[in-house]
């Protein structure tokens, strides 16, 4: 027997918005994200110090908050069918994306896949 998997990238693929989007409306911090992407685009900082900028304005909020930003997110159309379908046939699906973890968790848990990384 052979092992079938599929990846899934979490932003734009699952989701139809990149989740950080999601936090940056509901906690301020929109502004400051429009700046890091055109930095990162421009390539004047590199991705590890765009992460580490972005975990700052998540410091401080619980869990829960996260969770509940989470729960706002629409999915891509299509989406959950998907990975339905593709468990029916027999394979193991993955979100492999470079998320919050947190967040890559929730939406492992709301698709039913099989691993997140």
């Amino acid at each position: 027997m052979s092992l079938r998997l599929a990846f899934f990238d979490l932003d734009k693929t699952l989701i139809a918005d990149p989740s950080v989007d999601f936090a940056a409306k509901q906690w301020g911090f929109e502004r400051q994200l429009r700046t890091l992407r055109e930095q990162g685009d421009s390539g004047a900082i590199p991705d590890f110090q765009i992460t580490e900028a972005l975990a700052r304005f998540y410091k401080g909020h619980a869990a829960d908050e996260l969770i509940a930003i989470c729960e706002t997110i629409p999915l891509s159309n299509g989406a959950k069918e998907l990975v339905d379908a593709l468990h029916e046939r027999g394979y193991k699906t993955i979100i492999l994306s470079a998320a919050f973890s947190p967040v890559v968790a929730f939406f492992s848990r709301k698709f039913g896949m099989d691993a997140h990384i």
